[in-house]
């Protein structure tokens, strides 16, 4: 995608939000090079950090791992199951900012996690922590701070992220239920 100042100063594509996505070109570069410095850091630390960060957060959301709900923070960064949960998670978050320059890919991909994680019964609060912890570790692997424009970008992307994985569940549950829920996502 290109450096966030080239697309600024050399992009002849005008800097209008996409309708799904809701970034602009220019915003899309500045994610794309900030999530590069979290995979340089190593996706399977920063994956790490992440859920430590995520279960500090929130730790309401610890009983939705039972395999993980007894270790300890030391325990849980040796564990192996952890380990490879960390990769699923780090791989699809990469996959979704990766996704940014085809945003119908980047909203089915959204809309899969809901799908998947329907039975889960993962509610806003728990999305909204987990951007958080999101954010944090991009911040982490960026200096410990994010320019306040490239800051907003990362939250407005997890707001699209979590409206379309909500969707996403809303879908399964009609899917799962043969009709209509009292979930209601709006398209935009």
């Amino acid at each position: 995608m290109g450096s966030y100042l080239s697309g600024l100063l050399w992009n002849s594509v005008p800097d209008i939000p996409d309708e799904l996505t809701k970034l602009t070109p220019s915003e899309k570069n500045a994610l794309v090079d900030s999530w590069m410095l979290v995979i340089d850091d190593g996706l399977q630390q920063g994956g790490i950090k992440l859920f430590l960060k995520f279960f500090t957060l929130d730790p309401a959301a610890r009983p939705y791992f039972t395999k993980f709900l007894k270790l300890s923070d030391d325990e849980l960064r040796e564990s192996k199951m952890l380990r490879a949960h960390v990769i699923r998670v780090m791989n699809t978050l990469n996959s979704l900012v990766d996704g940014l320059d085809d945003p119908e890919l980047f909203v089915e991909l959204s809309k899969f996690i809901g799908r998947t994680h329907y039975r889960h019964n993962i509610d806003t609060e728990h999305l909204v922590n987990l951007g958080e912890a999101v954010i944090w570790l991009v911040e982490q692997s960026n200096g410990g701070r994010l320019p306040p424009a490239v800051e907003d970008s990362w939250q407005r992307l997890w707001e699209r992220i979590t409206h379309f994985i909500l969707a996403g569940e809303e879908e399964e549950s009609k899917t799962d239920s043969g009709g209509e829920t009292g979930v209601s996502v709006e398209q935009n």
